[in-house]
């Protein structure tokens, strides 16, 4: 889990930078906060807390994104 997270907040603030797509930064931004809550609940060996931070991690990235695909 915790890998997955560390992998996905990378690729979240590439997303950021991406000039060539639309998305809500700020919504990105929270998603990170998610993802770094899932690292640390993960770490702690905490899976169920650290799966519910993943899934509103992912529920702020495809809101974040949606913009970019209407």
């Amino acid at each position: 889990m915790v890998i997955h997270a560390e992998n996905a907040k990378d690729h979240a603030n590439t997303a950021k930078t991406d000039k060539n797509i639309n998305i809500d930064n700020q919504k990105i931004d929270m998603g990170i906060v998610y993802l770094d809550q899932a690292i640390t609940y993960g770490e702690k060996g905490q899976t169920e807390a650290a799966k519910n931070a993943a899934a509103d991690a992912l529920i702020n990235f495809l809101n974040a994104s949606k913009n970019q695909f209407q």
